[in-house]
């Protein structure tokens, strides 16, 4: 139901014609327009343009809209029309949004439309290879807890570095925890990236509003399989690069595990490894989740779930928690 109005709305947007929005009944049509009343091409075919509304709230039909080169013409139009103001931050996450859709026509007219000159545009270096990145985290393990590789169970996690792009959409889904209640208000988009031959996944999001929300708006990956665990010890790890210090990236594996912040990775790959205390086995499943809950642009590769095979660990409570930097020459192990 949710795509064919998104679909319909997407109608009326592109041939500016309001009648097939009218179709709707009266109520669907009220929850439309509490839903998009900030999407200024929705708003543009309601006349709306003349009113304060908060632009920068950008959704997936403004997402669509923006990413599309066939529908610049439409963009540029009804931006002229209204001549919105957007705040520097916000502008350039949208750059990054627009450069990495490879819309450069759009990229170019806002970036001289709103004078954007100090603008850089910071693509991710390569990051290390899935089947090197399991090796890394194997010789960390053996480092810091002596942990003997052999004990390092296989990864539960399918489609864990996104190079299948089938697989990807098979096993992981976009987690978008806001613009409903009782989240917040964002603007989260989420899609594989190419960085030279390699996939990853990335989470961008360019506005947050959580005032009078009771949770805070949060988007990014989660695994579609929920996976059962036993008693004993289970390892979690991932790489992960985050671009404007203040995307606040976090994980989640299950409701009521105790999970610390990530850090911003200053424009650098890095990896997590968690490791979740279960020996008294009051944990039955895990379903991973990878997201962030502030603005900028996050991205994440090399997802690793896996029992190890070890009765005791050298560490007190619920976890264990390190986080290095993700490249082949600072992760040579001494």
């Amino acid at each position: 139901v949710e795509e064919k109005i998104a679909n319909l709305i997407k109608a009326a947007v592109l041939y500016e014609d309001k009648s097939i929005y009218k179709t709707l009944d009266i109520n669907t049509r009220k929850k439309i327009e509490s839903k998009y009343k900030d999407n200024i091409y929705f708003q543009n075919i309601l006349n709306n343009l003349d009113k304060k509304r908060e632009w920068q709230h950008l959704d997936q039909i403004s997402f669509h809209f923006l990413r599309e080169k066939r529908h610049n013409d439409l963009t540029i139009s009804v931006l002229e029309r209204s001549n919105p103001e957007f705040k520097k931050e916000f502008l350039s996450n949208l750059l990054d949004f627009l450069y990495w859709q490879k819309n450069r026509e759009l990229f170019k007219y806002f970036k001289e439309k709103y004078r954007v000159n100090d603008y850089e545009y910071i693509k991710p270096k390569a990051n290390i290879k899935y089947k090197d990145s399991i090796s890394k985290v194997k010789d960390i393990l053996v480092k810091e807890l002596n942990i003997k590789k052999e004990l390092i169970g296989d990864n539960l996690i399918q489609s864990p570095d996104f190079e299948d792009e089938k697989n990807y959409l098979k096993y992981w889904f976009f987690s978008n925890m806001s613009n409903t209640e009782p989240f917040g208000e964002g603007a989260f988009y989420v899609n594989l990236n190419k960085i030279s031959s390699n996939n990853v996944v990335k989470v961008i999001n360019l506005f947050i509003n959580n005032k009078n929300a009771k949770a805070t708006a949060r988007g990014g990956i989660w695994y579609k399989k929920v996976i059962k665990v036993n008693k004993g010890f289970y390892l979690f790890s991932f790489d992960y690069w985050t671009k404007t210090g203040e995307e606040k990236p976090r994980l989640w594996l299950w409701k009521g595990i105790t999970i610390p912040w990530l850090p911003s990775t200053e424009k650098r790959w890095k990896k997590i490894i968690y490791i979740l205390n279960n020996v008294n086995g009051k944990i039955k499943k895990l379903k991973p989740l990878i997201r962030m809950l502030g603005k900028g642009s996050m991205c994440v590769d090399n997802v690793y779930l896996g029992k190890l095979d070890v009765k005791k660990l050298n560490f007190e409570g619920p976890y264990w928690f390190k986080v290095m930097n993700s490249d082949r020459q600072s992760l040579k192990l001494k």
